[in-house]
């Protein structure tokens, strides 16, 4: 259990989740950063920013993430930061990964 958490820490355990996910034009294979906040809520289904553009609407994808969308004992004010790849017609529809912030 302790190496299975180690490793889910690390960010090398993908978890896939259907994600709510607001970009605008993100064609395929571009990288972006995208950011959630670390909420219970954002555990089980993500709110991912790709583009900080009002106005936008947000579309519900597959996405793949290496790190963890939650962080219990965080802040729910946290915000989690990604860079996060579109891929080529297949499942999942992104795939994230966890950027470390320099305070955690």
């Amino acid at each position: 259990m302790i190496l299975w958490n180690y490793l889910n820490e690390s960010g090398l355990i993908p978890h896939n989740k259907l994600t709510k996910v607001v970009s605008k034009g993100w064609p395929t294979g571009e990288y972006k950063d995208c950011d959630t906040f670390n909420t219970k809520r954002e555990a089980d289904q993500p709110f991912l920013v790709c583009d900080r553009i009002s106005g936008d609407t947000e579309k519900v994808f597959k996405v793949r993430f290496y790190g963890q969308t939650y962080k219990e004992g965080k802040p729910e004010t946290m915000v989690i930061h990604w860079k996060c790849r579109k891929n080529d017609k297949s499942d999942p529809a992104m795939t994230c990964e966890r950027r470390k912030a320099a305070n955690e």
